[in-house]
């Protein structure tokens, strides 16, 4: 039996989530704090002791900790004699001293730009297995109309702070050309970026358009996909832009560079430069005003999907967490 810790288990929140999702097992017993309500009113010593308790009573074979949150108990679960795993899905840029303090038998990274992340902050290389998240998308992939908005660019994800979306907005801000930008998601920042976007000059059109279950089919108008994140884990987003047939405009951070870099329909630019967004998304809209190859966008769609299988990544992850770290 395994035991997974997560902050939140609502598949809307992000990858980390969807990857939850998609590896437990009907055996596994998953722990998130919005999965109970009665314990959200105490304190995290009390929380902590809670699971504990129940761990203790349970014996898992294993725990998979999902974040950084309840990594405080992995130096007790490891005394305990139960196997513990810290599955990394995101790029850290702060408190990595949290590894150095609180460490675990084994961590598997969703990408190698997490992975130096936990070596750099002093975990051995010899404990840490790269895993690439799968492509999650089911289904035909839902390619460009003929006849879309070459300047229609659309965002996927939650609104949070790391996502970018502050920044994006503010170099749209720069822009001379007509824009109509969509953003798809829920979070935190929500209410802030809408008050933003009405700050836009007029040939700057922005929607939110809330979470949508099947972004890209609702999109087939949109050639263009931005990803502006400060930081990533992984990029679930710019797998499943690729496999859907689409431009993509994403910040040049290490984990999306990955997935990203050798794509020719995959723009870069510096986050942090209104120039250097300018410039990329000049390149994006020149890109959609042509007439793409259906044979080699169908062809870049289904490399994508086999190379983000979900049945390989099932098993690599099966693999890892059995023998590898046993």
């Amino acid at each position: 039996m395994t035991w997974h810790l997560i902050n939140m288990k609502n598949t809307a929140r992000g990858g980390a989530q969807k990857i939850l999702d998609a590896i437990k097992t009907p055996s596994d017993i998953v722990f998130s704090q919005d999965m109970h309500s009665e314990i959200n009113h105490l304190s995290k010593p009390r929380i902590f002791l809670k699971i504990l308790s129940s761990l203790i009573n349970s014996k898992p074979e294993r725990i998979v900790i999902h974040t950084r949150y309840f990594l405080v108990l992995a130096p007790i679960t490891t005394a305990l004699g139960i196997r513990t795993i810290f599955y990394c899905h995101a790029s850290y840029r702060k408190q990595n001293y949290l590894f150095k303090v609180f460490k675990c038998n084994g961590y598997i990274c969703v990408s190698n730009s997490a992975r130096r992340i936990l070596e750099s902050s002093g975990v051995a290389k010899n404990k840490i297995k790269v895993v690439p998240n799968p492509l999650l998308s089911s289904g035909k992939p839902n390619f460009i109309k003929d006849d879309h908005n070459a300047s229609a660019i659309i965002s996927v994800g939650s609104l949070a702070p790391w996502k970018g979306y502050h920044e994006a907005l503010s170099h749209l801000a720069h822009y001379s050309g007509p824009i109509n930008y969509k953003i798809i998601g829920e979070g935190s920042c929500e209410q802030e970026l809408k008050r933003l976007a009405m700050t836009l000059p007029s040939n700057i059109k922005v929607e939110f358009l809330g979470r949508l279950a099947t972004p890209y089919e609702h999109s087939t108008y949109a050639p263009i996909v931005l990803i502006p994140s400060l930081e990533e884990g992984f990029g679930l987003v710019a797998i499943e832009a690729i496999y859907n047939g689409r431009i993509l405009l994403y910040s040049d951070i290490p984990a999306l560079k990955e997935i990203c870099e050798s794509d020719p329909l995959s723009i870069p630019f510096d986050v942090s430069s209104s120039s250097s967004f300018i410039t990329a998304l000049d390149q994006a809209i020149s890109l959609s005003n042509q007439t793409l190859d259906r044979k080699s966008i169908t062809e870049r769609s289904l490399k994508t999907q086999e190379k983000y299988n979900l049945k390989n990544f099932i098993d690599n992850y099966k693999s890892t967490i059995n023998s590898t770290f046993n």
